[in-house]
Order: C-alpha cells, then sequence, then structure tokens
C-alpha cells in the first residue's frame, strides 16, 4: 500500500497525515505540491512520511536522491 496525495495550488514546506496508533499503520505516505519556477529550475515540493520501525532516515534521503537523479535526466 502506498498513500499518495497531491496539492497542486499550493506549494508546501512540510506536510503530515494522519494515522492510527496502530502498529499496522505502516504505509509510507507522499504528498506533492505545485510546481513553480525558480532561478530558471522547477520546483516541486514532496513530502514523504514513513514509518520508523520500516526505514531510516537513510532509506529516504536515498530515495530522494534517486528521484532527483531521475528527474535531472528528463
Amino acid at each position: 500500500d502506498l498513500f499518495l496525495s497531491g496539492i497542486p495550488w499550493v506549494s508546501f514546506t512540510s506536510a503530515s497525515h494522519p494515522i492510527h496508533m496502530h502498529p499496522v499503520d505502516s504505509v509510507p505516505r507522499f504528498t506533492w505540491g505545485k510546481i513553480v519556477e525558480e532561478g530558471g529550475r522547477l520546483k516541486m515540493p514532496l513530502s514523504v512520511q514513513v514509518h520508523r520501525g520500516l526505514m531510516d532516515g537513510v532509506h529516504v534521503g536515498r530515495f530522494f536522491n534517486q528521484l532527483q537523479s531521475y528527474l535531472d535526466q528528463e
């Protein structure tokens, strides 16, 4: 499972999702926002909320690095 939310009308610096305080609620939550041009580059806010019991910050960091690498190729 994966929770995806898009708010294309809003640029944000963070987002948080409601979670069920239950061990089985470990579904990653992603939210993306409004794409804006800034300094000749396109920027899009992306928030990732994950369960600490399933992954460390290093995993989220690797995800962001891989995503940026993919977007840089486009």
